[in-house]
């Protein structure tokens, strides 16, 4: 601090004075012009902050947070609750795709591109719906997405490597197998530099080449693999993908690696935790109606007379001393005292009246926290339906948010992967595939499609609906979606099978013949078999 004319006279006469006054001027310009950021107030000036880069910050501590959001999800019944939901909602029974082809790109007929894209569907079904594709044999495309999702949420990121290699007669070598997030780590536990960053190898732009997965799990020191990394890179010599990363919150630039959705709220989950037991404690205590007798003496019985706590040859279940008295609580025990004895009862005043209103305080903040409203979070729904229905949508934004990253990162990447292989083993043909990647991107295009969110009044919903379709603003496709989750092209046929089948006539029917110039959508303009029957014989 540069001091003026006046500081350097006063501190002259006065240096007491002086150094006080230079002390006022230091703090007034340590202030700032913004408050939060003042270091003399009393209620900020104990609070200091990192200044460190994004992985400096969360890498030294990822571990610990790893292991304590596992502890929470394997028994905090709320945070198991909130981790669960959300694969739940996001994930349901698997993402599927709707292949969505380029048609007017790659110069195809509507038939023509319908045609393909039912070809590519069915080899991606092939793949997807068997356990073949796993390296491990344990699970499907689709039950794998809700493993990689949770894994992600719990841990921070999930890794799904692609590995190729040949087993039996399956037609496809691509596989997938999942790692764990803590396996990937630098090789040797060494700090991380500039161009490895919690076990990613990074380019000098920042982007990850490859992966440092160690063979075991880090709590293994000895044995196979106890202290072996393997080196995989993430895309191969060709440029297709080898490894699938799913990161969470990753939020800050130059951060590599994610962190777990509890990461926010571990203590306030963890104390919440205590407190329930607590009172759930104090609630089982106070059922049992604990009493106390108070004797003039002021003592308890000779621990070592008959009966008592020291008789090694005392029999419970066989004395016949009558100066034993057994004086434990029973349910509907009536036990006759002494003279000079008394009772005296303890209340622990169990249940809390204000339990609830705490805990909802309590929960409501951690699923802000979490991106779950309150009444989705605890499956609460007794307000009015439009506070439910608020509360749904709110959630749903999040849900479409956090599908949109899986299919981005997962379910896309892999379903281009298997098109590839397809492509290259003559079960699709697609001219200009490996070529061109506006032709590649052309065929790969895809619609993905996840449960539906459920509505709380399906009558509304479907008001709703036909409305939207009758001023123009919606389609019958992205109706079907929204509703039932379903094609409504794949419902519109079944639809008329079902219609053609309801015509035909039965074993012992009367012989009508359905007509097949006949829309079996054409409710108005329908004849019954009888007034057929009645047209043809000119009746």
């Amino acid at each position: 601090m540069k001091m003026n004319l006046v500081d350097r006279a006063i501190a002259y006469f006065d240096p007491s004075a002086g150094r006080e006054r230079a002390v006022a001027r230091m703090q007034i310009e340590a202030s700032g012009a913004y408050a939060g950021a003042s270091r003399s107030r009393p209620s900020l000036k104990s609070w200091w902050t990192s200044r460190k880069s994004a992985d400096e910050d969360l890498n030294p501590e990822l571990n610990t947070l790893r292991s304590r959001s596992r502890d929470l999800e394997r028994n905090n019944p709320l945070a198991h609750g909130a981790l669960k939901t959300k694969t739940t909602y996001v994930i349901g029974t698997g993402l599927r795709p709707e292949p969505n082809i380029d048609a007017d790109y790659l110069g195809l007929t509507s038939e023509q591109a319908e045609k393909l894209q039912a070809q590519i569907l069915r080899e991606f079904e092939l793949v997807a719906t068997s356990p073949e594709g796993d390296a491990a044999r344990r699970k499907t495309f689709y039950q794998k997405q809700a493993e990689i999702y949770h894994s992600s949420r719990t841990n921070g990121d999930a890794f799904l490597l692609l590995p190729h290699f040949e087993r039996g007669d399956w037609p496809y070598h691509t596989r997938f197998q999942s790692v764990e997030s803590d396996r990937v780590c630098n090789p040797n536990n060494k700090p991380d530099t500039d161009s490895m960053s919690g076990g990613f190898e990074l380019d000098q732009h920042g982007a990850t080449d490859a992966l440092h997965i160690l063979q075991c799990s880090p709590t293994r020191r000895f044995g196979k693999g106890s202290n072996a990394w393997q080196r995989v890179p993430v895309y191969r010599d060709n440029g297709a993908r080898n490894v699938l990363i799913l990161s969470n919150h990753n939020l800050r630039a130059g951060q590599t690696r994610g962190v777990p959705d509890l990461a926010p709220v571990i203590e306030v989950i963890k104390q919440a935790g205590r407190y329930v037991d607590a009172e759930l404690m104090a609630s089982v205590i106070s059922s049992k109606f604990t009493v106390f007798i108070k004797s003039e003496g002021g003592g308890s019985r000779d621990p070592y007379a008959p009966g008592g706590a020291g008789d090694e040859d005392y029999d419970d279940a066989g004395s016949d001393d009558p100066e034993e008295r057994d004086l434990r609580l029973g349910d509907g025990l009536v036990t006759e005292l002494d003279e000079g004895e008394s009772i005296e009862t303890a209340n622990p005043g169990r249940p809390n009246a204000q339990f609830d209103p705490f805990v909802t305080a309590l929960w409501r903040q951690i699923g802000g926290a979490l991106g779950i409203p309150f009444e989705v979070l605890l499956k609460h729904f007794t307000a009015s339906y439009s506070a439910s229905r608020a509360a749904l949508l709110q959630f749903s934004s999040y849900i479409l948010v956090d599908r949109a990253d899986v299919v981005v990162s997962i379910c896309q990447p892999y379903y281009e992967a298997i098109i590839a292989e397809a492509v290259a083993r003559g079960r699709l043909h697609m001219p200009g595939f490996f070529k061109d990647p506006m032709i590649r991107r052309a065929y790969c295009r895809a619609l993905w499609h996840g449960p539906v969110m459920g509505e709380i009044d399906e009558l509304k919903a479907a008001n709703a609906a036909e409305k939207r379709l009758k001023i123009g603003i919606t389609t019958n496709e992205r109706e079907a979606r929204r509703n039932v989750g379903e094609s409504w092209s794949q419902m519109n046929e079944q639809r008329r099978i079902e219609e053609r089948r309801k015509w035909q006539p039965s074993a012992q029917g009367d012989g009508a013949e359905p007509d097949p110039e006949e829309d079996p959508d054409d409710n108005d303009n329908r004849e019954s078999p009888a007034q057929r029957r009645a047209s043809h014989y000119g009746g």
